[in-house]
């Protein structure tokens, strides 16, 4: 027999997992949302503290800088790390495995810093290799166990010379990802792997320098799915293979939103699942 429990009593429950109803549909099309934590990307584009504006207003060498997500600081052109005004890490979003280091320049590696980029265009974006090798970036992301979400996001190399690779690893599980766009320059659409990869046919600055900031039309789109088995989970993108040490794995507009709408059912002990015939 269909157990009938009213909604207050799901509510209860719910509420005690840190999760609450919203919704006046019935048992059958009540949505769920998660609370007290961002369900979803925050700051996905990288335009919550944009290179050139108020709060970054020189960064480094004028199209990059590092972001210390624990300090609230920006590395600025003459080599020093300077506040950001009215920074909020919520709002930002992001931050890095990336360790305290003497690589390459020292000065710019602190923990947990996160390295913007302005292309020509004026575009922002990341880069996941930002001053040390297969480092990481991330996000903690509350969650509804057993609903469907949805991963997108935009990624190029950055620069013809290597195929930088990353991978999406999503509660500690690495997502497949499927190429849902592509730039032209030789990968195949529809195609699916645990690595990312982009194929880029821009060179290197004029200067020859490896800091491209030339990605007009070289991005290329991914898509992928994940079950959440916990009500947060972690959201890391990491770097595989790059040019360097210090450099690769460019990426933008990334997204991670439920799927489609949940219902919940009792029977048999099923708990919350994803109504799939609602969200087609």
């Amino acid at each position: 027999m269909r157990n009938t429990r009213p909604l207050a009593g799901m509510a209860a429950i719910l509420c005690a997992a840190g999760l609450a109803l919203t919704g006046t549909a019935g048992a059958n099309a009540t949505e769920v949302r998660a609370v007290d934590m961002p369900d979803h990307i925050v700051n996905g584009d990288f335009e919550a503290y944009p290179l050139g504006g108020s709060a970054i207003p020189d960064p480094a060498n004028g199209d990059w800088t590092s972001v210390d997500t624990v300090n609230g600081e920006y590395y600025d052109v003459a080599g020093a790390w300077r506040p950001i005004k009215d920074f909020d890490p919520t709002v930002f979003g992001w931050t890095s495995d990336q360790e305290d280091g003497n690589i390459g320049n020292p000065g710019e590696q602190r923990a947990h810093a996160v390295e913007l980029q302005r292309d020509w265009s004026g575009n922002t974006y990341a880069e996941i290799t930002a001053a040390q090798p297969n480092t990481a970036i991330r996000q903690t992301i509350r969650t509804i166990p057993g609903a469907v979400y949805t991963i997108r996001l935009d990624h190029a190399s950055l620069v013809d010379m290597h195929v930088d690779e990353m991978k999406v690893v999503v509660g500690g599980e690495t997502v497949p990802m499927t190429r849902t766009s592509v730039n032209g320059h030789g990968d195949k659409l529809g195609e699916t792997s645990e690595i990312v990869r982009t194929t880029v046919s821009n060179g290197p600055d004029v200067s020859g320098a490896y800091s491209s900031r030339n990605h007009e039309g070289q991005w290329e789109t991914y898509e992928g799915t994940y079950v959440a088995d916990s009500t947060e989970t972690v959201f890391t993108f990491e770097s595989v293979s790059s040019l360097d040490n210090r450099t690769g794995n460019l990426v933008d507009n990334i997204s991670f939103e439920i799927s489609y709408p949940l219902t919940y059912d009792l029977n048999g002990g099923n708990g919350i699942i994803p109504n799939k015939e609602a969200g087609r």
